[in-house]
């Protein structure tokens, strides 16, 4: 295949198509046995989810020709901290996992109750919110985020709320913030263009490697919350522009 042309779509589909099944035969059986690991310490469910996610990406890997690799990586603090990143893409999520520390994960609550995805954020007891409850939901962020901090976990935020296309823009939301502001832990900015090989709600993952960018830990102690998303968020977006390649494949 010449350097600048881009993979058959077919074979991109055919790929696609059995990372897919094989992908959802391995989660069922998973969930299972994060059912099972709830008599085990917390930070053991992470161990495991952790093998989980190697399994995923190594199958990505080698079936469909999708890889990654991280800059800054030793720009990663020895303390529990905050990830705020970039949200493109499924992929991010098990990157993350697997690139940085054991982290949970703000969601909301009614995803507790989704078959086997759910059972899985039980039993790694992720940060669950009630979307209608606005400050209120704030301060269970904060709450809950300090005793996950105290166990050694981490937290991570998607501070634009959703997934967005490459080169997309959103004003980011005040959460991750005001839990900074809140908890004075650093905040480790990681951005990335996921979104351009696995674009959100897409089947299709294109071959390629993806680029991870770890920032140095930003402080957060006496700032405010204000402070902390203008300046995080001007970061994110100017470096994230550096990695976006437009119409790289032929979606």
């Amino acid at each position: 295949m010449p350097e600048n042309q881009p993979p058959s779509r077919l074979l991109t589909a055919v790929r696609s198509t059995l990372f897919t099944v094989l992908f959802f035969a391995w989660t069922i059986v998973f969930c299972f046995v994060m059912v099972a690991s709830f008599v085990l310490p917390l930070l053991w469910r992470y161990r495991i989810v952790r093998l989980y996610i190697r399994v995923t990406l190594v199958a990505l890997k080698a079936i469909c020709g999708l890889d990654y690799r991280v800059r800054g990586a030793e720009h990663i603090p020895d303390e529990p901290s905050i990830i705020f990143s970039k949200h493109q893409s499924t992929y991010e999520n098990f990157v993350l996992i697997d690139a940085l520390p054991s982290s949970t994960y703000i969601a909301k609550r009614e995803l507790l109750y989704v078959p086997f995805f759910g059972w899985g954020m039980a039993a790694l007891q992720y940060i669950t919110i009630d979307r209608n409850k606005g400050k209120k939901a704030i301060n269970q962020i904060i709450e809950q985020a300090r005793v996950r901090f105290e166990l050694g976990l981490w937290v991570t935020i998607y501070p634009e709320g959703t997934r967005l296309k490459p080169g997309e823009f959103r004003e980011y939301k005040a959460g991750g913030a005001l839990l900074a502001s809140a908890t004075a832990r650093k905040v480790v900015m990681v951005v990335h263009n996921a979104g351009e090989f696995w674009p959100r709600r897409a089947f299709l993952k294109w071959p390629g490697t993806v680029d991870f960018v770890i920032a140095p830990p930003y402080e957060t102690a006496g700032k405010s919350a204000k402070v902390i998303r203008q300046e995080t968020q001007e970061w994110m977006e100017s470096e994230s522009a550096t990695l976006h390649v437009p119409n790289r494949f032929p979606y």
